[in-house]
């Protein structure tokens, strides 16, 4: 749950902690040594296949939806992202989504 002040100012500088995590497209998925569709979830880096992200704004819409802006690295490159992460009322599925709502892709959170 989110502090009356932070919901108030609808900004924070981490991931709540209801979104931190490993997530993956499948249960199967999940019981692999590897995936490249693995992303882990803490609160200040999301963690990909071959990249990572340093969070560097969280906009709360809701307490399930967040606006995020990460300066992600990988590969030998550099470049800024912008997601909204939704999680499902069950906080078992996360829908990634551009800022604009287009769906990118929906992770299952693994066991």
């Amino acid at each position: 749950m989110f502090s009356n002040s932070a919901i108030a100012e609808k900004k924070l500088e981490e991931i709540p902690k209801l979104f931190h995590g490993t997530w993956d497209t499948s249960n199967e998925a999940c019981i692999q040594p590897f995936s490249d569709m693995r992303m882990e979830i803490e609160a200040r880096v999301v963690r990909y296949w071959e990249s990572q992200g340093q969070v560097t704004r969280v906009n709360v819409e809701n307490e399930r939806k967040l606006n995020i802006t990460f300066s992600i690295s990988g590969e030998g490159e550099s470049w800024e992202s912008f997601k909204q992460f939704e999680l499902n009322t069950a906080n078992n599925t996360l829908t990634i989504n551009t800022l604009e709502g287009q769906q990118l892709s929906k992770r299952v959170r693994c066991k």
